[in-house]
Order: C-alpha cells, then sequence, then structure tokens
C-alpha cells in the first residue's frame, strides 16, 4: 500500500502545484523516467528497503497502472488538484524547515550553554514515595494505625492479610495533608489516619521525600536537545517568514 501512494500521488502534487494541465493516458502514465526510478529508490532506502532500479521501476508502473485505474472512475475537479497542492505545500514547507535545522550543528558545548541558561524548564517537582495499607472496616484500619504509633518509631507490624502497595507520585498531586509532611524533617515513617476510599479505608505510610530539584545535565540530555531543536524550528520559520507580511496577507 505504501508503494501506491507514491508514485501516482506525487504527479498529480506536483503538477497541481505549478498549476500544469493534468492529463492522464495509459501511454503518459507508463513512462518512467530515470530520475524517478533514483528517487523511489532513495524514498524507500529511508524506510529501509532496499531494492534494485529494475525492481523500482517495476514498483512505480505497478503504482501507475493501479492509481490510473483507480483514477479513471473519477473527473479530476479542480477542488481534489487544489487539496493536493495543500497537500504538497504542506510536506514542502516540512522538508524545507528540516533542511535548515539540520544544516545547524549542534555541538556538546551549544547544548551545554542552552541547558544553563534554561535550568529553570529542568526542575523536577518534589517526588513522595509512600505505602498504601487497604483495609475492609474502619475499626481494621483503625487497630493497625495504633498498633503502629508512629511517635514511638516503631517499624510497621508484618500481616499477610493486609493489602499493601508501594507509590510514588509528583507532590503537586497529593493531598493536602501530605504536602504539610514536608515541613516536617521526622515524616518518614509517619502514618497518615484512616481515610475512606471508596468501599475501603485505606492508610498512607510516608517511605521517602525526595526534595525539588533541577535535575542534571547529563539526566536530561535528550530532553534539552528536543527543546533546543524545537526553539531552532521555530526561530528558522520566522527567519524565512519576516520578508512576507503574513498577518496583512492573510485577511480574508
Amino acid at each position: 500500500m505504501f508503494l501506491l501512494k507514491f508514485g501516482f500521488a506525487s504527479m498529480i502534487l506536483i503538477s497541481s502545484l505549478y498549476g500544469l494541465n493534468i492529463s492522464y493516458t495509459k501511454s503518459t502514465i507508463l513512462e518512467v523516467t530515470p530520475q524517478e526510478v533514483k528517487h523511489f529508490s532513495i524514498i524507500l532506502k529511508k524506510r529501509g528497503i532496499k531494492i534494485n532500479q529494475v525492481q523500482a521501476k517495476k514498483a512505480i508502473l505497478e503504482n501507475r497502472v493501479l492509481a490510473d485505474d483507480y483514477l479513471m472512475q473519477f473527473d479530476i475537479s479542480e477542488d481534489i488538484a487544489n487539496e493536493f497542492k495543500l497537500m504538497l505545500e504542506e510536506k514542502l514547507r516540512e522538508m524545507r524547515i528540516k533542511e535548515a535545522k539540520n544544516a545547524v550543528n549542534i555541538s556538546d558545548d551549544i547544548l551545554l550553554s542552552y541547558y544553563k541558561d534554561n535550568k529553570d524548564n529542568y526542575y523536577k517537582t518534589s517526588e513522595i514515595e509512600f505505602n498504601v495499607y487497604t483495609f475492609s472496616t474502619f475499626n481494621k484500619a483503625l487497630e493497625f494505625y495504633q498498633k503502629n504509633d508512629l511517635s514511638k518509631n516503631k517499624t510497621i507490624v508484618s500481616d499477610n492479610n493486609i493489602t499493601s502497595t508501594n507509590e510514588k507520585m509528583s507532590i503537586n498531586q497529593l493531598h493536602p495533608e501530605l504536602l504539610n509532611l514536608l515541613k516536617d524533617e521526622t515524616s518518614f515513617g509517619y502514618l497518615v489516619p484512616p481515610e475512606k476510599f471508596f468501599k475501603n479505608y485505606i492508610i498512607l505510610e510516608v517511605v521517602n521525600i525526595e526534595k525539588g530539584h533541577i535535575e542534571l545535565y547529563e539526566n536530561v540530555k535528550k530532553a534539552v536537545r528536543r527543546d533546543l531543536e524545537k526553539k531552532i524550528t521555530k526561530d528558522i520559520t520566522k527567519k524565512l517568514l519576516d520578508k512576507f507580511n503574513i498577518e496583512k496577507n492573510s485577511e480574508i
């Protein structure tokens, strides 16, 4: 199916872009130029498909015959031609920007400099890790809570009948009561009193609190590169368009 999308659609796109009259006949459709064979081979190579020139030409011919057989059922109206024109222009825009972006060499020094100038963008919000103990009744939850009085620094009593899970999430997602624990250095091992949770009751045990911090460069290097590439793309687009008054010309 991917082969079918290339040959004939590209002919329509290019023809409509330059305002040429599109005429589909068996004699013209079955003509394949060496340039088309070469270009089609390159396209497939980028997709990880390697074929020789004979195979490439055969694929183009198959595409055109099948596409022609399909399109002969319709009249190629101006609306359809314009639709393909807009599609091609959009694709060419992407290619133009990508070409300009690829021409920019983002060295490690440039990347590190961008990171240093935008460190706040790589701030990791405080996270809290806690165990969740689940009980079917409030009395069972209360008994567990009293048996493991945090003020006496007791170790949680192991009980196979108690369901427990370990969770870790951003401070921003936490209940206000847990947020207050951050102000208390003795909060590790703290048990939050029983709370109703759907049909059950839960008790939360604070295991660890990781304070918010700016991530180390090495840990966010890929994200920094993505952000810088986005910025470059935006800057290139602006530079290419600055010579045209897009806002004024886009008025209807």
